[in-house]
C-alpha cells in the first residue's frame, strides 16, 4: 500500500479471508467426499495399485479433522453409519474408512455399509 488510509495509522490493514462448508451431520454425506477423492492423483493411485492383486481387493482411507465428516463422527458416535449405496470403483471390492475412532466398510458387491468401533 502505498497511501495508508485515514486513521488507520502506520501498519497494514489485517484482512481475512476464509471458506466454509455446512455440515448436515449426515453419515451419507461421506459419499460425496470419496468419490471426488477417487477422481483425484491420489484417488487413482489407489486404484491402480489394486488393479492387478488378485482376490478381495480392499482400499483403507483414513479421515483425518480437516474433513468435515469428522465432526459427524464426533457427534453421532455408533449412530454413524452411511446407508446410501455408491459407485465404487471395480478396481476396490470393500473400501474401508478410518474416521474418529470408527470405521466404515463399503461393500461394492453386496451395496452396502457396515461400521464399527476402531480398536486402539
Amino acid at each position: 500500500m502505498r497511501d495508508i488510509p485515514d486513521g488507520s495509522g502506520p501498519g497494514m490493514p489485517a484482512l481475512g479471508v476464509g471458506f466454509g462448508h455446512a455440515r448436515k451431520i449426515d453419515p451419507n454425506e461421506i459419499i460425496e467426499t470419496v468419490q471426488a477423492f477417487l477422481d483425484t492423483k491420489d484417488g487413482k493411485n489407489l486404484r491402480r495399485s489394486l488393479e492387478a492383486e488378485t482376490g478381495e481387493r480392499h482400499g483403507v482411507l483414513v479421515v483425518d479433522w480437516t474433513v468435515s465428516e469428522w465432526h459427524t463422527v464426533e457427534e453421532l458416535g455408533e449412530a454413524y453409519i452411511p446407508t446410501d449405496p455408491f459407485e465404487l470403483p471395480s478396481e476396490i471390492d470393500f473400501l474401508w474408512m478410518i474416521i474418529y475412532g470408527r470405521w466404515v466398510r463399503y461393500d461394492r458387491r453386496e451395496r452396502t455399509w457396515t461400521g464399527g468401533t476402531a480398536p486402539d
